[in-house]
């Protein structure tokens, strides 16, 4: 998974690739500079409450993009225990 986040992080444009854990937080990233990590968290919590009130509707959010002014935010909800291989 950490070979993944760094393929990602490489891309031109992007700013940061990050896994986030709603119990454990920020579980791995891989960081660029221009993104604060207190809004990554701040973003990861509201995303994984969207994927949290759509299952209680019994839908299956694949993915998510919020668009900003000066960013996007492309959020992935992964399968339980897919991030085990990835500590920071």
């Amino acid at each position: 998974m950490k070979s993944l986040l760094k393929e990602i992080s490489v891309i031109p444009g992007v700013l940061r690739a990050c896994i986030f854990a709603r119990e454990g937080g920020l579980v791995c990233a891989e960081a660029g500079d221009g993104f604060p990590e207190e809004r990554v968290e701040q973003l990861a919590l509201h995303f994984s409450r969207l994927v949290q009130m759509a299952g209680m509707n019994k839908l299956d959010i694949k993915s998510t993009i919020f668009r900003f002014d000066r960013y996007t935010i492309v959020c992935f909800p992964l399968d339980q225990g897919s991030s085990a291989d990835c500590r920071l």
